[in-house]
């Protein structure tokens, strides 16, 4: 044993350059998308479904320039389910401060976000076939007090 000191840094999977898709902005302060993925997507993976239980998972980069309160929504496609749930996670080292926020069933969440990368991570609706969609709203609703 030696009394060196050792530092260990929490890595999340996906906040490594290309190992996850970006969603762009798609307008000042707003996020509203559809995704859409399919296996063989690097960013898709999962096991299949087991008795109804979701098996398939999706991971997303969001980049935050702006600190502040955001709501998120992830839901179904038209005619689809919405995803078990999802979560926007702060990358260990772009935002330590470990920001982030969860959206259930398709239900809006408000959450707090710092600057910097993010992880969106879904893990989608059980369906027949190894693909999964969602509709993805992030918008900042208020500044920092």
């Amino acid at each position: 044993m030696s009394s060196e000191r050792v530092d260990g840094q929490d890595l999340l999977a996906g906040c490594d350059a290309g190992e996850a898709r970006e969603i762009l902005w798609t307008g000042a302060g707003t996020i509203d998308t559809t995704i859409e993925s399919t296996c063989g997507d690097p960013w898709f993976y999962g096991a299949g479904f087991v008795a109804g239980q979701a098996g398939f998972y999706g991971w997303y980069v969001v980049e935050v320039s702006t600190a502040g309160y955001y709501d998120l929504t992830v839901g179904g496609v038209p005619g689809g389910r919405p995803p078990r749930y999802a979560a926007v996670i702060s990358c260990p080292s772009d935002a330590p401060s470990s920001s982030g926020m969860a959206s259930r069933g398709g239900a809006t969440e408000t959450g707090l976000l710092e600057p910097g990368r993010h992880l969106l991570a879904i893990s989608f609706a059980p369906q027949s076939a190894a693909r999964g969609e969602a509709t993805v709203r992030l918008e900042v609703v208020g500044p920092l007090p």
